[in-house]
């Protein structure tokens, strides 16, 4: 899935960098639209100028607004960059104010779009849908029941536990 999303965004970077600077958001909003309603696991694309401000969003989410302090263009500024699991913060505020509600956590794809100069044209955003993501790791992992666990105990020469647990293991 992370590997589809960042082969997307690399296209849509594509996609980005062909429309000229002058053309204004709705073309490259079109291009948001389309790639996010592609994809039940993409929650928003963003297209962030190079201070940080949101110039066009799927949905028109957070168009206007700046992210600059985010570590999704914080670090997409400098390479492609997934981020870990976490809260919902500008894109919750923005739901809610349009009467939806968000309760799960997002993960963070992010890539820069460069001029030919090298110079920074802007950021491509993605926020992923946490729950796809967990229920790939529980197809992946299977059901609780039936994973393998290993524990690790450190103990001295004289069998003195150091760090960890020792198991107690019945007699049979």
């Amino acid at each position: 899935l992370l590997s589809q999303r960042a082969s997307e965004m690399a296209l849509l970077a594509r996609t980005v960098d062909k429309v000229p600077e002058r053309a204004g958001a709705d073309p490259v909003r079109d291009e948001l639209q389309r790639l996010k309603d592609s994809s039940t696991s993409i929650v928003w694309l963003g297209w962030v100028d190079p201070e940080g401000m949101v110039v066009a969003g799927s949905d028109r989410l957070l168009e206007g607004l700046s992210i600059a302090t985010r570590p999704v263009y914080l670090n997409g500024r400098a390479g492609r960059w997934f981020g870990s699991l976490h809260p919902s913060v500008a894109l919750k505020a923005a739901l809610e104010r349009k009467g939806q509600s968000m309760s799960y956590e997002l993960a963070d794809l992010a890539l820069p779009v460069r001029r030919a100069d090298g110079s920074l044209r802007g950021v491509l955003a993605m926020h992923i849908d946490g729950r796809v993501l967990e229920q790939i790791r529980q197809r992946v992992l299977g059901p609780a029941d039936d994973r393998r666990t290993l524990d690790l105990a450190l103990v001295s020469g004289g069998l003195q536990l150091l760090v960890g647990q020792v198991p107690s293991f019945a007699d049979d």
